[in-house]
């Protein structure tokens, strides 16, 4: 059966079709989304791969557009080369291989390499960076020296920063999304940021940053820019297990909407953050990790246009404070609040929603929170088949029923809870 006719655009949209491999890049924004390497998508990707070579000994017209989507997406998580496994699914090895399709590369995932030698690791990398030009979203593991703490030395230190330096440099300016998970020095982080500032719309940053200040260091490497601008910058992911030195104060966010925290304490990341961003930002999130008191939540309001705030209470506080509530803080543009709570314990000290209400949740002014119009709070775990959802009115404290809402439109709390 001869192939049909039609217009060379027409075919190379239809093979772009039937070999895609969505990545998380491809189907949100928000970096707390993310999950860059995956079972499921390293399959897909490989019924894709198996789908482009039997395209590509359809015709020589074929071939040709096929190799334009060959390695629109390059996993990369060993040393070996398997040429059973296929050119771009999981390896590092043999780069020279790669180079002639990596110009069309958009998506460059790279897990933790940390097996083999550290230089030979880090300048294949950089030599496969070079070459993706038209590089829109990348997850990368900056590999790391594998030395004891009591035998790593100064100079080693600089050494491992000036490769991360070099990697760093390599990377396209035209990138769109960015996640970094695991470990890297500041001076290359920040080097990374003004090299895609222009483009960058999208980053989760999961990797722990080392202050390259030392003196051993800082004579050795230039310091960062002073200043980062990062004018399309809308949604930053910032997952840590613990405190980070870094300074966001560097890195003007005037864009940023949408902003997702996950450090033990944010005080002063987040303080820092919205010296550029306090006009801009829509949304704000504290993940489980965070110490959230009234210090964080009276530096939150300081965003002048938010609109959702959502945060955790994990452990039981006497007496239990929500800063919000107090007199002297308002917010004009705040519209919902969202609160998550652990079950077992409680930290209001009981399991009964008129309880809490009454003596955490009222009353909450229209005066001063004149958009307010929904207040969440959930236990973070699943609910059963008998939790009931109780609505009140945070003006007054009463509980709601369905008629009570037709006329007015008061404060709402939302209150899910077992014993509700």
């Amino acid at each position: 059966m001869p192939i049909p006719t039609l217009p060379p655009e027409l075919w190379r949209e239809i093979v772009s079709l039937a070999t895609y491999t969505p990545t998380c890049f491809n189907t949100s924004e928000r970096p707390d989304t993310w999950k860059p390497v995956t079972d499921d998508l390293i399959e897909r990707y490989g019924y894709n791969l198996q789908t482009k070579r039997a395209l590509a000994f359809v015709s020589k017209q074929f071939y040709q557009m096929t190799l334009e989507f060959l390695c629109d997406i390059i996993i990369l998580c060993s040393l070996d080369y398997d040429p059973e496994a296929g050119i771009t699914c999981r390896k590092l090895g043999r780069v020279a291989s790669l180079m002639p399709y990596l110009p069309t590369t958009e998506h460059l995932l790279v897990e933790s390499i940390n097996v083999g030698d550290f230089d030979d690791v880090a300048l294949q990398l950089v030599q496969i960076l070079r070459q993706c030009h038209s590089l829109r979203g990348l997850h990368l593991t900056f590999p790391k020296l594998r030395v004891d703490a009591d035998t790593r030395t100064a100079q080693l230190d600089v050494h491992e920063l000036s490769m991360h330096m070099r990697i760093a440099k390599a990377v396209s300016p035209g990138l769109r999304f960015l996640s970094i998970s695991w470990g890297m020095w500041e001076n290359a982080y920040a080097t990374l940021l003004n090299q895609v500032s222009r483009t960058l719309r999208s980053h989760r940053l999961s990797a722990y940053v080392r202050n390259s200040h030392l003196d051993a260091v800082g004579r050795t490497i230039a310091h960062y820019p002073d200043g980062i601008i990062l004018p399309q910058f809308k949604y930053f992911h910032l997952p840590l297990w613990r405190d980070t030195t870094l300074a966001f104060s560097k890195f003007n966010m005037c864009a940023l909407t949408h902003l997702v925290i996950g450090i033990p304490t944010p005080r002063n990341a987040l303080t820092q953050i919205l010296e550029s961003a306090r006009d801009s930002i829509l949304t704000l999130r504290f993940d489980g990790r965070c110490t959230v008191d009234d210090d964080v939540l009276s530096i939150a309001l300081r965003a002048s246009h938010l609109q959702l705030l959502a945060y955790w209470i994990r452990r039981p506080v006497e007496p239990q404070s929500v800063v919000w509530l107090t007199d002297g803080l308002r917010h004009d543009q705040l519209r919902e609040i969202s609160l998550g709570y652990a079950l077992h314990p409680s930290p209001f000290g009981t399991a009964d929603s008129d309880e809490i209400v009454r003596d955490h949740f009222h009353p909450i002014s229209k005066r001063k929170f004149p958009m307010l119009k929904t207040v969440t709070v959930a236990p973070l775990v699943g609910y059963g088949p008998h939790d009931v959802l109780a609505v009140y009115d945070l003006e007054d404290g009463r509980r709601l029923e369905d008629e009570d809402t037709i006329t007015v439109t008061p404060i709402k709390l939302y209150f899910h809870g077992p014993n509700c």
